[in-house]
């Protein structure tokens, strides 16, 4: 009988690595989900503040699933 990959124990990362990769997560998450659509809301002008509301928020979910993908796609490789 063989083993498969679900069968396999998964490696465990050290304390520190993890407290590092979740600080830069948190870091990253908050640059991404915070800064960039304050950003666009305080630094383009010439839109209306609805179409300026409507591009922030579509922004914030186009990112925060991004964000999504690669913690899941980092999981996946075992880096996180």
């Amino acid at each position: 009988m063989t083993m498969t990959d679900h069968d396999a124990v998964p490696a465990t990362i050290s304390w520190p690595r993890a407290l590092v990769t979740g600080v830069v997560i948190v870091i990253v998450g908050i640059l991404a989900l915070v800064y960039v659509p304050n950003w666009i809301l305080t630094k383009i002008h010439g839109k209306t503040r609805s179409s300026l509301v409507a591009v922030a928020t579509t922004t914030f979910f186009v990112l925060l699933l991004a964000l999504a993908w690669t913690l899941r796609y980092l999981q996946r490789r075992k880096v996180i």
